[in-house]
């Protein structure tokens, strides 16, 4: 289990919990509507901020990955530019030294 999914189930049982709570506490109809409204706002903010920080962490992967894929593809140029001056220096006929 991950712990997104942990944090979600979480959030949920406990807004499930709170607002249970208070539909059965014994409270004015308008105290217990005004308690709801302030649990659900609660509870709808720390999605959001949850989402953003959510959000920021899989741009800072991507980031990281960009940055390994432009490496390993500039490991890739150089070693088949390596590769195509061996072969060019391969070609060229070395001359014979003369023995007296």
């Amino acid at each position: 289990m991950s712990t997104t999914d942990f944090l979600c189930g979480f959030l949920a049982g406990a807004t499930l919990g709170i607002a249970g709570t208070m539909l059965f506490a014994p409270a004015s109809g308008k105290e217990t509507r005004q308690r709801i409204r302030d649990t659900a706002a609660r509870g709808t903010q720390a999605v959001r901020e949850r989402g953003a920080t959510l959000k920021q962490q899989a741009s800072d992967v991507l980031d990281g990955g960009s940055q390994l894929i432009d490496r390993a593809k500039q490991q890739v140029t150089d070693a088949v530019e390596a590769g195509k001056q061996a072969f060019a220096e391969a070609r060229v006929p070395k001359t014979a030294t003369a023995n007296p």
